[in-house]
């Protein structure tokens, strides 16, 4: 069984839950948004369409959809490794401090029109 400082929890994630969730992140190659999406006003994230949003302050990107269960640290790292979302092949797990920003953009509603799940748990590289 891998450590429990793999995980990140947020405030309604205190619960057990039983689906592990994962949210991928891409760094590199992110595009500038061009503001022509109809995001709302002070919105960080937008969608792209393909089922990914980015964060305008930052150019990172996330994938919209949960992933399936994933139990480990090695089954996510193997999912990021083949994922082919939004036509990039370079994703990779986020860290404990973006997934925390990810987290607090949703929890202060300045994600927009991006609609992502972020209840759940998730795995990142950092212990």
């Amino acid at each position: 069984m891998e450590p429990e400082t793999n995980f990140f929890t947020g405030r309604n994630i205190l619960k057990s839950l039983t689906t592990v969730c994962l949210l991928a992140l891409f760094l590199s190659g992110c595009a500038t948004s061009s503001g022509k999406d109809g995001s709302s006003a002070g919105a960080r994230m937008i969608p792209l369409g393909n089922g990914i949003c980015q964060d305008t302050r930052t150019g990172k990107m996330w994938q919209v959809e949960p992933s399936r269960t994933l139990k480990s640290l090695e089954a996510a790292q193997n999912y990021v490794a083949s994922l082919k979302t939004g036509g990039y092949d370079d994703w990779r797990l986020p860290t404990v401090t973006e997934l925390f920003d990810l987290y607090m953009i949703f929890d202060l509603h300045q994600n927009g029109n991006c609609a992502m799940q972020v209840e759940g748990t998730y795995w990142s590289d950092e212990p």
